[in-house]
């Protein structure tokens, strides 16, 4: 057990990294730093303005963006999203592991941006509902991915099943987007609504 892990095991303390970029994600870097003994994660706009300049990782992404009409700012914002979301997936684990006390990632933001809304999705949306429907739907869903992953049994708890099931049929088919959810499955008859979200979301849960 290295010092950051006893950090948390003996000392009830929380690691976080200051620091998020994209090769972060695609090396496998943040996930070595999280099974290291990191538990969560924060950045800042200043943080990803140096993640964004100082490499060539964001071109890509960037050069998809810039061919639309949305601000510029919009353009910043879904390339500051896509990291997040990756971090939130790489913590996942250490979120369930805890019960929910560790495995948060967090970005600072405009206060006044919180209630402000921008074309989200499916729908206008506020960054409190970014984070409310899409960033807690993503915890329920992946933990159930992990466990599949592991080839290990998982029963989600039933009012975040109904939440999360109540969302995606709201969302529609605006969820089907490549490495994110495939085609909806025909679920078995008289499937519970674990099964019935899963499937809904291109997942198969049943033998």
């Amino acid at each position: 057990m290295n010092r950051l892990q006893r950090l948390a095991d003996e000392l009830g303390q929380s690691p976080w990294l200051d620091n998020l970029q994209r090769s972060y994600l695609t090396s496998g870097q943040l996930g070595a730093m999280r099974d290291a003994g990191v538990r969560g994660l924060t950045s800042n706009p200043t943080i990803f303005q140096k993640a964004i300049a100082g490499s060539a990782d964001y071109d890509d992404q960037f050069k998809a963006l810039a061919v639309d009409d949305h601000p510029v700012i919009d353009d910043y914002w879904a390339m500051v999203l896509a990291d997040i979301h990756g971090a939130c997936d790489v913590f996942s684990k250490v979120y369930d592991h805890t019960d929910g006390l560790d495995g948060y990632v967090s970005v600072e933001v405009d206060p006044g941006l919180a209630h402000e809304e921008f074309n989200g999705l499916s729908e206008p949306l506020t960054w409190e509902q970014v984070v409310d429907r899409l960033l807690n739907f993503d915890l329920v869903v992946h933990r159930w991915d992990i466990a599949n992953g592991m080839d290990l049994p998982v029963q989600l708890d039933p009012t975040d099943v109904a939440w999360a099931l109540a969302t995606a049929e709201a969302m529609g088919d605006d969820l089907r987007i490549d490495g994110v959810c495939g085609p909806s499955l025909e679920p078995p008859a008289g499937a519970d609504d674990q099964t019935r979200l899963l499937a809904f979301l291109g997942r198969r849960s049943w033998a």
